[in-house]
């Protein structure tokens, strides 16, 4: 968790160094679930499955894009 407003938080992900690849959800999402929960119900993780290299997206501003700046310009977890 990177940050905190309200009902949005920002999930940033480990390994990944620029702020694209960050995450916005309303708290109350069913994206998000506490550490350990796979475990718990026995949900084993995947990794990401890719053939291709990583090409550069276009940069697409867009209001979340919006958001996450202004989450993380008010609050650093």
């Amino acid at each position: 968790v990177k940050a905190i407003k309200g009902r949005l938080v920002l999930i940033g992900f480990d390994g990944w160094e620029d702020e694209k690849h960050d995450h916005l959800y309303d708290y109350r999402s069913e994206q998000m679930f506490p550490c350990g929960w796979g475990e718990m119900v026995g949900h084993a993780l995947q990794k990401p499955v890719r053939t291709n290299p990583i090409e550069e997206e276009e940069e697409v501003v867009d209001e979340e894009e919006e958001l996450v700046d202004e989450i993380i310009d008010v609050e650093t977890v």
